[in-house]
């Protein structure tokens, strides 16, 4: 989430107009936290709603994103007590509205509980992320159509020519190449189930009642993927101390007993989970110097460091016994 567009009190108010149940428009205001679409807070006389406007993206995007929503309020119960973003239906019963000639807007309504601050974190909350993830990659086996990871190897590759063409730190990408072409091998080599991956699961995409995790979403860049490196990026976002600039190895542990819980990892994804988490580092690092050293936000936006990114790939690659430390003995996960 980010603001990228400047949105007026007049669209603000035809978008509520548009939307069933929405209610009569009073306030928006943008939602500075995140890096891709912008968003919007928008208060009207029936309760807070949120509106993202996609930037560059087809409508099949939205229509993959929609329907993958949909398959999992069909499997809620799988999903324990937690759950994922209702979409508003419009006035012609479909659920993207042109904001303009470029952009299409989605309207979600507000999910229940407060966001977590990263101080917070603890091995409970960690344990309960682990399990919803892996009862949502069993609920997503059968979701159709396919597509692979939006952010993707492929994709991601790409990015170092826009880097070299804006001048960017030559030395820095040219190490970051290095590191991406050598865990890049190594992740192809990996024979390792794939499916449907959140690859987002950041705490700010997280919601919090009571101890109890509420509701996961921004699930715009799922797609297909190693299952694994869903808890990769998890495992970056929820493990990693900042203050102390380190991984906290009982966050990892309880993450992936949770997760295993539910799921238990196949052999050769226990083997490759430091390659995974080097990845993942490494992925967030770069799109933060694509979004946030190479493009630029016409409101407000919080700022995200590349540098935050490039600790935890280092502090990884000197981590070369991550698997014995994070992983639980077969046969001993929680019951």
């Amino acid at each position: 989430m980010a603001v990228y567009i400047d949105l007026s009190e007049d669209q603000a108010r035809l978008v509520c107009a548009m939307y069933e149940g929405c209610g009569d428009y009073v306030s928006h205001e943008g939602v500075a936290e995140g890096s891709i679409n912008s968003v919007f807070r928008v208060v009207t006389d029936e309760g807070t709603f949120y509106l993202r406007v996609h930037e560059g993206r087809a409508l099949s995007d939205l229509a993959y994103e929609k329907n993958l929503l949909f398959h999992l309020h069909a499997r809620a119960p799988r999903l324990g007590d937690v759950v994922v973003p209702r979409l508003l239906k419009n006035a012609a019963q479909g659920f993207f509205f042109p904001l303009d000639e470029q952009r299409y807007c989605m309207l979600f309504e507000e999910l229940p509980g407060r966001d977590l601050a990263v101080f917070e974190v603890g091995p409970d909350h960690v344990a309960q992320l682990g399990a919803f993830m892996a009862r949502a990659h069993r609920a997503l086996l059968t979701f159709v159509p396919r597509r692979p990871n939006p952010y993707g190897a492929d994709v991601v590759r790409g990015w170092f020519a826009a880097f070299a063409a804006a001048g960017f730190d030559p030395a820095l990408t040219a190490r970051l190449r290095r590191d991406f072409d050598a865990i890049d091998e190594e992740r192809r080599a990996m024979d390792v189930p794939t499916g449907v991956i959140h690859g987002d699961a950041f705490i700010n995409n997280t919601k919090w009642s009571r101890g109890r995790l509420a509701a996961v979403f921004d699930w715009e860049m799922a797609g297909d993927d190693h299952l694994i490196y869903d808890l990769a990026v998890t495992l970056n976002a929820w493990a990693w101390r900042p203050t102390a600039h380190e991984f906290d190895p009982g966050l990892c542990q309880a993450l992936i007993a949770a997760y295993e819980a539910v799921r238990p990892l196949a052999p050769a994804e226990r083997a490759g989970l430091w390659a995974e988490t080097r990845y993942a580092a490494l992925r967030f690092c770069l799109s933060r110097i694509r979004d946030f050293e190479l493009k630029d936000a016409s409101g407000p936006r919080a700022y995200l460091d590349h540098r935050d990114y490039l600790r935890r790939l280092d502090a990884l690659l000197e981590w070369t016994t991550f698997v014995a430390d994070v992983t639980t003995p077969r046969g001993k996960e929680p019951a």
